[in-house]
């Protein structure tokens, strides 16, 4: 899950999990900016993206969001702390905030028509307390996704939950871009969430998470089922998040190519962006994000012995110094990866 504020250079990358068809569970602060106590501007959540080279399946634009309220007004707490003392946060979270981040979004498929969680399942909903009631310490699992591997690999570990007086500790080694994985326990018939990955303190070598009592489980519930009203404890925000898909050109000619993309912007322009020394196996430069189903693209040999173009039906336009005839190329209206990643491949076999 990406996420990105009004200042472009403050983006960041949390783990999401499908825990109903319709809602994936995140932490608290994933959803909101740590430094203002208030919501990002957008936020994009990629299902089943596992690998580097991996086409993302698909995109979702959230647009609308459950977080706990005590979390936004300890936040907002805590930056006033700050500045009593002359600083200003920079990310950093309380104990009172680390037990409440936790955040539940709606990641319904505008496109496809269809909830991520009927497209690829979930995991079920369960309060941690019906595990520690057995032990203070219980055998957990995470899937994340974290910043020192490489980017977009999941990574799985196998840990543990010890439960101590104010906060729960995990045993997991975790980097930035885990939060806000799912605490997972394995029940009798299928994998339980039971919290989210919060924090971690170096001083205490600890990395800690945000525990499902009986009473958010209730109110998640409700959320679930329609019923805002009945979950008092959650903040309701509505992120106004554009829609966008990339594209590109996978190469999979022996020979060297240089590739022209031609696409139409979010807000209206129309672009070419060049991308040369193509090997074998390799794609283009993601151009820049776009929400018009209709790209153009050109390319060729680096030797100049092939290329590829469409006199016929293709737009003229300027690529590599010279006026060339791209290929027209546009995405069904049944794709169901609509707002993924799309990859137009070349040939010369």
């Amino acid at each position: 899950m990406t996420r990105n504020n009004e200042n472009p250079n403050l983006t960041g990358k949390c783990t999401a999990t499908n825990i109903s068809d319709k809602y994936i569970i995140t932490a608290a602060h994933c959803v909101i900016d740590l430094r203002t106590a208030k919501p990002f501007d957008q936020i994009t959540y990629q299902p089943k993206h596992v690998g580097l080279k991996t086409r993302s399946p698909s995109r979702v634009f959230i647009k609308k969001a459950y977080v706990l309220t005590k979390f936004i007004e300890e936040n907002v707490e805590w930056n006033n702390t700050q500045i009593l003392y002359g600083k200003t946060n920079q990310g950093s979270l309380s104990r009172s905030m680390i037990k409440n981040d936790i955040a539940v979004l709606e990641v319904f498929s505008s496109y496809s028509q269809n909830y991520i969680g009927e497209m690829y399942g979930w995991f079920g909903l369960k309060t941690a307390e019906d595990y520690f009631k057995k032990s203070k310490i219980i055998d957990m699992s995470l899937r994340s996704y974290p910043g020192d591997k490489a980017t977009g690999t999941l990574w799985y570990e196998d840990c543990y939950l010890k439960k101590e007086s104010d906060l729960t500790k995990t045993s997991c080694d975790i980097f930035k871009g885990a939060s806000g994985s799912a605490i997972t326990v394995k029940g009798e018939n299928l994998w339980q969430t039971i919290g989210v990955l919060s924090a971690d303190d170096p001083k205490e070598r600890a990395n800690y998470v945000a525990l499902i009592s009986p009473k958010i489980q209730s109110e998640l519930n409700a959320i679930f089922n329609g019923e805002d009203e009945k979950s008092p404890s959650f903040t309701r925000l509505n992120i106004d998040t554009e829609a966008f898909q990339k594209f590109y050109i996978e190469n999979l000619c022996h020979k060297k190519v240089k590739v022209a993309v031609r696409v139409q912007h979010t807000d209206g322009s129309w672009g070419t962006y060049e991308s040369h020394n193509l090997s074998q196996n390799h794609r283009s430069l993601a151009v820049p994000d776009s929400n018009n189903a209709v790209y153009y693209y050109y390319a060729e040999a680096e030797d100049g012995s092939v290329s590829w173009r469409d006199e016929v039906n293709g737009k003229r336009r300027a690529a590599f110094g010279k006026i060339n005839p791209f290929i027209r190329k546009e995405l069904p209206d049944w794709d169901p990866v609509r707002w993924g990643d799309h990859y137009s491949q070349i040939s010369c076999d």
